[in-house]
Parts: C-alpha cells; sequence; structure tokens
C-alpha cells in the first residue's frame, strides 16, 4: 500500500498502489496480505562509498534526488520496500513472545513463548486491516478478501496488546494436534466489552505446497444462535490454510464458540495455531481435551488418545438455554 509521504494522485496509507500484484495462486487466495511499499524512506546503500550517514538538513526533495553520495537515505517503492515491512514486524511479534509480553502486552510479566512460524503469521493476518481502494483506480472495485487484498494492509496496533497504548485482549493456542475428523471448541464469554467492539478468530497451518489444499482444517464461530464461515465465505474454505472471520459489534454477556475441525487431513495428525482478539474483557472456557501430541518414545502400555466429538447447533443451544437458567437464578438471588 502507500506510504504516508503522498504526491499528487496518490490517496494514502489506506489505498493500494496501483501496481500492487495481484493473485490467486491456482485457487488459493494470494496475496495474504499487502503492507507499505510504495514512496518509503528507506536506507540507501552505496556499496563503492564510505560515509553514507543521513546528514542533518536535508530536506524531501535531497532525497527525491539523490546524487549526493552522503545522502544516506532515499526514498523506494516496491517489493524492496513492503517486504522488509512485514518481515520486521514478524521479528517483532516474535520477540513479544520471547520478552514475555503476552498475555498483558508488558516485557516480563508472562511467561516466555517461542512461537511457531504458523502463529506468528496468524498474529500478522489476525491484525490485519481492509483498504478503501486502489490509488489512481477509482472505478475498480475493492472487496475484503479478494485478490488484491485478501486480508488487508498489516497493523501492529491491531495485533498485539500492549500496556497504555491500546484497548486489546489476545488468545493464543500454539501448536495443537489434531487427528483427522477431529473437532476443537473454544469458548469465549464477553465481559465489558468496548464500544463497537469486534471479536477475530484467524487459525493458521502449515499445509504442503500445492494448487489446492492436501490437508483441509476449517475454522467456523457460532454467535448468537448462527454460524459465521471464514474469508467473507458462506460455507467452508477449501482452498486456503489461513482463515479468519471477524464479527462486530459484539455485547456483554454474548458467548462466543470457535470450533477448529480437520475435515480432511492426509497425515494422521497436523498442528495449528489460533489466535483470538477482543477489546474489553472475556473469560475463556477451557476447550475439551485435544489430541495429544505423541512423545517420541511410546510408553510400554500407551493408552488411547481420547476424541473430541463435533459440538452441533444442538448441543450448543442446550448449553446455552442451561448457562442462561443459571443466570436468571442468580438474579433472582440477588433480588
Amino acid at each position: 500500500s502507500v506510504g504516508p509521504d503522498i504526491s499528487v494522485f496518490e490517496e494514502g496509507l489506506e489505498y493500494v498502489a496501483k501496481y500492487s500484484s495481484r493473485g490467486p495462486a491456482g485457487l488459493r487466495t494470494k496475496p495474504d496480505v499487502v503492507a507499505p511499499g510504495h514512496r518509503l524512506l528507506s536506507a540507501d546503500g552505496r556499496l563503492a562509498s564510505t560515509g553514507t550517514c543521513d546528514r542533518d538538513g536535508l530536506g524531501r526533495e535531497d532525497y527525491l534526488f539523490h546524487d549526493d553520495p552522503s545522502n544516506g537515505l532515499r526514498y523506494g517503492s516496491g517489493t524492496s520496500m513492503s517486504a522488509p515491512v512485514v518481515a520486521g514486524m514478524a521479528v517483532q511479534i516474535r520477540q513479544y513472545f520471547l520478552d514475555g509480553f503476552y498475555p498483558l502486552g508488558e516485557k516480563s510479566t508472562g511467561t516466555s513463548i517461542r512461537p511457531s512460524g504458523s502463529l506468528i503469521k496468524a498474529v500478522i493476518m489476525n491484525g490485519s486491516q481492509f483498504l478503501r481502494g486502489i490509488a489512481e483506480s477509482p472505478s475498480v472495485d475493492l472487496q475484503p478478501y479478494d485478490s488484491v487484498q485478501n486480508m488487508g494492509r498489516v497493523s501492529l496496533y491491531h495485533s498485539l496488546p500492549l500496556q497504555g497504548v491500546n484497548d486489546l485482549q489476545l488468545t493464543v493456542h500454539d501448536r495443537i494436534v489434531i487427528e483427522d475428523g477431529d473437532s476443537h471448541d473454544y469458548i469465549v464469554d464477553i465481559q465489558r466489552p468496548s464500544d463497537g467492539c469486534s471479536f477475530r478468530a484467524t487459525m493458521v497451518y502449515a499445509d504442503e505446497p500445492g494448487e489446492t489444499l492436501i490437508n483441509d482444517i476449517d475454522l467456523t464461530v457460532m454467535w448468537r444462535g448462527n454460524f459465521y464461515f471464514p474469508n467473507g465465505r458462506s460455507g467452508p474454505d477449501r482452498n486456503n490454510n489461513a482463515e479468519r472471520i471477524i464479527l462486530e459489534n459484539v455485547a456483554e454477556g454474548d458467548r462466543v464458540m470457535v470450533n477448529v475441525n480437520a475435515h480432511n487431513l492426509q497425515s494422521s495428525t497436523m498442528k495449528y495455531a489460533l489466535v483470538l482478539t477482543y477489546c474489553g474483557t472475556a473469560l475463556q472456557v477451557e476447550p475439551e481435551k485435544s489430541t495429544p501430541e505423541p512423545t517420541k518414545k511410546p510408553s510400554p502400555h500407551p493408552t488411547p488418545a481420547p476424541s473430541i466429538k463435533p459440538t452441533t447447533i444442538q448441543q450448543f443451544r442446550k448449553r446455552e438455554r442451561r448457562r442462561k437458567r443459571r443466570q436468571n437464578k442468580k438474579k433472582n438471588r440477588m433480588n
């Protein structure tokens, strides 16, 4: 997308550069995300000279026309600019977990976690923001999850909670092992949400290369009695190994059920990462026990792994009715 130093005919950070690469790649939706990469001020490496640090007093035009070898910075455009933005973001996310920022958003307040590549990717995609359009192309319609922006522009502000910076709660599940046909439920009760609160769930796993999915794991969400499917679809996504669902305006007392289902695996098990974000506070109800990860050396008398039965809409509604009865009894006792 377009960087902050815009010029004539450019429209700013919320617009995709008109020359940005498009997808899809086979049946998979690409790009995964977009990042600022047009007219970014960056380092100007000059291999044949020394002393190329930036000088004081240089203005914008000095960087645009950088004939002076002492100009240590220059404007650039393309993937040479946008790729380092995303790479730097990935490094910061990894450091966030290693330094114990998770889950409170303050250094050393949590346990150090070594995140998988799937988790880092899920965090990036979960917080990405949809853009408004394509620069200099008002007649071209930009849609969420299309082959121009897909999940949108990367944003650390919307991806990770930081004390005193944003109002964001984050829950992650990493390297979760799932067997073919199994289903994992994650239930979140929303408490004291902020105005205009959105709930996001993103699931990512490392599939084998191919134009179509080799292993298919599905993400669905149930909220207020309705099912929601990922990536703007009206049904399961059979083409992508990164899936995201956004619920707008969740309210206090809402219960959100996130379901991860191993629809069709070619291998016996797969690992996935799941990222949940919401504003205000929420109480997460731990899911039923998932299939345990096998040990390198089997025990002399191995026990069978517990299976997880998929939760049907009837089971969910029955559970909701029990929960509401308990809430009503509590209110009556207080009155």
